[in-house]
């Protein structure tokens, strides 16, 4: 028997004789990939009965074809907050748990079934403690069985001897490789029926290739021809076997380029195997879209990440493109080649072909860069969670804050409470939205000098602070004791911590200790790398919690705890902005959490210093208003709409139109340049100026083709439409020529002059003459409202701007 030590990758079950047998992935501290097989941790769930003895008998009395209870335990636990004597029902295979639990529903003296939805493999990590993305220690043997053996791509495969321990060694290296597809596509958006792989591209932290059934004018060492599509899909495995690949690192590659793949093998019958076993490419439902398994390899698409977990940090751009995501995290964007047209540059060979091949590897380049900025927080998420980190990557907010409480319920020796079935959720549905937070209408207007305050982390806590929780809620302990909270009749215990709460302040407090560390430490040293993934990781769960108990699939679901957080959220900005008022400071805006204030007497700097001071010491303990930033210069147009710059000339924008994808780039760049000259300058005469050489330009014809496109995506099948706007009535005339128009399609049109609704003189990019276009729809559709709102603020109105009459309101 052998220690070994050795990075938790990934985590699943297979059955050998109806018995579960873990098998844990990874990679030793010597280098080396390994399989480690647990074959003694047994399913199980949990039934509540006040005669928990003799209903313990009537259990193991129960016979059944579809399964098999081994064996019924007594033991004590919290239920809803009470500690109780609980029935736990082991089972003899996972697979019989759905049965088992139905049957053990109805046997005499069952009051309730618990914790029978919990995935094995995560009870697994949940009973032992154990984080994914770690270094684990373990006792084994080797396995010698050569039929075994042969079914695995490991170095090492071990027979546990007893159960893993986390440790504290860092974590191996991985490697870590992106890959990319491309493929021909003549009618536009491709059709797996017909439209071939033409390229595969991949990258580690050692190879760059591109595999095609082409090579360059050029010999290059990074492009290998092969003789077929299937080929290409061969040598790809082929490698990554070789390269031995830890996590494999696509964009979007669980919607189009693993799916592809396999669908255009199956026509030549060949089975494509990515991962460390022999099994194929494992399909599996999450939620409304598909995850795709390399079982033993983890998967990652990192276009999951982009569109739920980095929303906010994504703020303003409305598509989660590989090109705006690149761009935003890396400073650089693809290789500029039209997908329309890349089918061309296939045909046409010589340089063409040599750059579609730059591009191809260009995009496998920019996501193995993403990976290394992304994967290090993904890993962190993972770790706190307590869940494999190809289900991290896919997980909603909500379900990475259950999947945490669920482990601290098992710390605390709680069970976990159950999902609602459909009839509860379609109830909690049905009882609406809960009042949200207090809102103070902006002063419209620019304004100097402005102070943004806001709390750190206020709906955490308040929970926190006044012990929020499903279990704690009017509570007959404190009945006549607590205070309400005001405009409700709830109160919360004052005796018992509830588990919410209790979890809320570890993580917070962890924050502020990882955050306190971080500024003693240098920005580009790899314990502040870490340890700011780590704060990241623990601020997504905090800032989760309060949405996670109005969430109608939870299983610690509170409507009147989450509607008293909000309650309570209101009543804290609303005496934060008394008591500004009071101290000579005169609010702007307010909404939620922040506020906006400026000075009515003295500098900026002393006013809030004295402010804070006051504020922070009437505060419950685990409350703090901050100093988020002082800015020399804002715009304020209406709730969720600004704009600011701060002393270093750096601008933030929120809820004006430039972010959004379906207007045209010179009504996008004329609002920028708009706030760039109010920001910077400070100058609505300028801007105003601006406004007018644009509208000029348009009516005079000084415009280019790429000043005038609009594009939209299609968001549903063309059919569904019942309204046709613009880009519906051109993507219709895109079909009849031949395109493939689906769900997801971009769709760039240009709206020429002429009679007729605008839908009607909407026309494809590349089928119309440019200088045909409307000047007056561009005018009133586009450059008009992109600066109205900003403008109007300022005074102008919109007659100014059309130059109808010059006329700019004075109390402004």
């Amino acid at each position: 028997m052998g220690e070994y030590a050795f990075s938790l990758l990934d985590i699943d079950y297979i059955l050998e004789e109806k018995k579960p047998v873990i098998r844990i992935f990874g990679r030793t501290d010597k280098g080396q990939s390994i399989v480690a097989f647990d074959r003694g941790f047994e399913p199980y769930f949990y039934a509540y009965s006040k005669e928990p003895e003799k209903t313990a008998e009537r259990l193991k009395e129960l016979k059944k074809e579809e399964f098999v209870i081994e064996k019924v335990k007594i033991e004590k636990k919290l239920l809803n907050g009470k500690e109780v004597k609980i029935l736990k029902v082991v089972m003899q295979s996972p697979t019989e748990v759905p049965s088992a639990r139905e049957a053990v529903k109805h046997v005499r003296g069952v009051e309730g079934v618990y914790e029978a939805d919990i995935l094995f493999a995560r009870r697994y990590l949940f009973d032992n403690g154990l984080m994914p993305m770690v270094m684990i220690s373990a006792k084994g043997k080797i396995v010698s069985d050569a039929e075994i053996k042969k079914n695995y791509k490991a170095e090492i495969l071990i027979d546990l001897e007893e159960r893993p321990k986390n440790t504290d060694k860092t974590l191996s290296d991985l490697n870590v490789m992106s890959f990319d597809i491309e493929v021909y596509n003549p009618k536009g958006a491709p059709d797996q029926k017909i439209d071939y792989i033409t390229m595969l591209s991949l990258k580690d932290g050692k190879i760059e290739k591109l595999i095609s059934t082409k090579t360059s004018k050029e010999p290059s060492n990074k492009i290998e021809k092969v003789s077929s599509e299937a080929e290409i899909i061969k040598k790809f495995a082929e490698i990554v076997n070789e390269r031995d690949v830890d996590i494999l690192v696509g964009y979007n590659s669980d919607q189009f380029d693993l799916e592809y793949i396999r669908n255009r093998m199956e026509r030549v019958k060949y089975e494509v195997v990515l991962g460390r076993t022999e099994d194929p490419l494992k399909f599996k439902k999450k939620g409304l879209f598909t995850a795709v398994q390399t079982i033993g390899r983890v998967h990652i698409d990192l276009f999951h990440y982009a569109s739920y977990i980095l929303r906010g940090a994504l703020g303003g751009i409305s598509s989660r493109t590989l090109e705006n995501v690149a761009q935003t995290f890396l400073g650089e964007g693809k290789k500029e080649i039209d997908w329309k047209v890349m089918w061309k540059y296939w045909d046409e060979g010589d340089e063409k072909l040599d750059q579609l091949f730059e591009y191809a590897l260009h995009d496998s380049v920019l996501t193995w860069k993403l990976a290394n900025v992304f994967l290090p927080k993904v890993y962190e998420i993972a770790k706190l969670v307590k869940i494999p980190v190809f289900d991290a990557i896919r997980t909603s907010y909500g379900q990475l804050v259950e999947n945490y409480l669920i482990w601290n319920a098992h710390e605390r020796n709680e069970i976990a409470p159950n999902r609602p079935d459909e009839e509860e959720r379609d109830a909690r549905y049905e009882l609406g939205a809960i009042e949200g937070a207090y809102v103070k209408e902006p002063k419209k207007g620019m304004y100097e000098n402005i102070a943004l305050l806001d709390f750190r982390s206020l709906y955490p806590t308040i929970i926190i602070s006044h012990n929020i929780d499903p279990s704690t809620i009017n509570c007959d302990c404190c009945k006549g004791i607590a205070e309400p909270v005001p405009e409700t009749k709830n109160w919360f215990c004052k005796k018992r911590r509830g588990l919410i709460p209790d979890v809320l302040e570890k993580i917070i407090d962890r924050r502020v200790k990882v955050k306190e560390h971080m500024k003693k430490l240098d920005k580009n040293s790899e314990e502040y790398k870490e340890l700011d993934n780590e704060q990241y990781a623990l601020k997504i769960l905090a800032n989760s919690a309060y949405g996670y108990l109005a969430y109608r699939n939870a299983r610690w679901y509170s409507r009147s705890s989450a509607s008293s957080v909000t309650a309570l959220g209101r009543m804290y900005i609303k005496k934060i902005m008394d008591v500004a008022e009071n101290e000579k400071l005169e609010v702007i805006y307010g909404d939620t959490d922040s506020l906006f204030a400026i000075s009515k007497e003295g500098p900026i700097e002393d006013r809030i210093k004295n402010f804070l001071k006051k504020i922070n010491s009437e505060l419950p303990r685990a409350m703090e208003l901050e100093l988020e930033g002082i800015y020399k210069r804002g715009i304020f147009v209406s709730k969720k709409r600004y704009a600011l710059a701060d002393k270093n000339g750096k601008t933030t924008v929120k809820g004006l139109e430039f972010v959004r994808r379906d207007w045209s780039q010179l009504a996008k760049d004329t609002q920028k340049k708009v706030l760039e000259a109010l920001l910077d300058k400070g100058s609505s005469e300028k801007a105003f100026e601006i406004v007018r050489e644009v509208i000029n330009r348009l009516k005079e014809g000084r415009v280019t083709k790429e000043d005038l496109v609009v594009y939209t995506a299609l968001t549903r099948p063309l059919e569904k439409y019942e309204v046709t706007a613009p880009h519906i009535a051109v993507a219709k005339i895109l079909k009849k020529k031949g395109e493939d128009i689906k769900t997801g399609s971009s769709i760039g049109y240009i709206i020429i002059k002429g009679e007729g609704k605008i839908s009607e003189r909407a026309r494809p990019v590349d089928e119309v003459d440019f200088k045909k276009y409307d000047k007056d729809y561009y005018i009133e559709h586009e450059i008009i409202p992109a600066v109205s709102r900003v403008m109007e603020a300022l005074g102008y109105e919109e007659g100014a701007l059309l130059g109808k009459k010059q006329f700019k309101l004075t109390h402004f």
